[in-house]
């Protein structure tokens, strides 16, 4: 997680879920499903809604990290 402030804190919506935070629109509506079990999936996806949320230092470390990961 990029910030420890609980207001900087989002999730998606989740039948069960167990975090609480700002909802975020996922990309496609199945997406908590989908990382639910697959860390790797989480990660790719947690990054892609960082870089959604435009804020722009935070976007930064986002995009280097995913460019690491693509490159594994």
């Amino acid at each position: 997680m990029f910030s420890e402030n609980q207001e900087d804190v989002f999730v998606w919506e989740m039948k069960g879920g167990t975090v609480k935070g700002q909802a975020l629109t996922p990309l496609h509506k199945n997406v908590a499903l989908a990382a639910k079990d697959d860390p790797k999936l989480y990660e790719l996806l947690a990054l892609v809604e960082v870089i959604r949320l435009n804020r722009e230092e935070e976007q930064d470390i986002a995009m280097e990290k995913l460019k690491e990961l693509m490159i594994l």
